[in-house]
């Protein structure tokens, strides 16, 4: 059985129809009392980015990219994230954006053939960034060739663990100079919070329905 082609098209009819949203991503939001809508409304001029979920079978079971970025002086400074980045004038739309970004990134093109479709965009109000996640299904694990100023290493977990609930936990982590309760996924013993933990958790609620259909 081809699990990766097999899925890629499970993926594919899944995302052409209505999406969790807001729903899921919230659920791993810090703060969760307002709509992403009216901060998107209040912040016109916020900036457009996009991020790539890479995923593949590997011993029978799917796998997911994760990045870590190196220590700098902003506010995503050494956080695991997905690959991706700011929106360019020259890509043609935000799939683009998305494709180069991951190739500056971390090393490989990704054929538009594999690519699934988009997740719901999501709004980052400390970098005022308004950020679309694409995800992708390649058939191995793709060779990798870090971009060293802006990926410090990376990792790859199985794809079951987010749809694990005992993965989904909350700790204080700090942001922005002060400390706050937030939710963050638990993976190979790494915190991942913020944006990422958000697209992870629509992801899980995207692979839930198909498991149940």
């Amino acid at each position: 059985m081809n699990i990766p082609a097999q899925f890629l098209t499970c993926l594919r009819e899944r995302l052409s129809r209505p999406l969790p949203g807001e729903m899921a991503q919230k659920s791993m939001a810090r703060i969760q009392n307002y709509a992403f809508s009216d901060l998107i409304i209040k912040n016109p001029g916020h900036k457009k980015s996009a991020v790539m979920v890479v995923l593949w079978e590997e011993n029978s079971s799917l796998r997911c990219l994760l990045i870590q970025r190196p220590e700098y002086e902003g506010v995503h400074s050494g956080q695991v994230a997905l690959p991706g980045g700011k929106q360019e004038d020259y890509d043609s739309d935000l799939l683009a954006t998305a494709l180069r970004e991951t190739q500056e990134e971390v090393g490989f093109l990704i054929p538009s053939e594999y690519v699934a479709g988009p997740l719901s965009p999501l709004y980052i109000p400390v970098s005022n960034f308004l950020v679309q996640p694409y995800i992708a299904v390649l058939p191995s694990k793709p060779k990798l060739n870090l971009n060293l100023v802006e990926v410090h290493a990376c990792l790859d977990f199985d794809l079951s663990t987010i749809l694990n609930e005992n993965s989904r936990k909350t700790k204080e982590i700090q942001a922005n100079g002060m400390k706050h309760e937030t939710p963050y996924f638990e993976i190979e013993g790494l915190v991942v919070w913020g944006a990422t933990a958000m697209v992870l958790s629509e992801l899980s609620a995207v692979i839930k329905s198909i498991i149940s259909s």
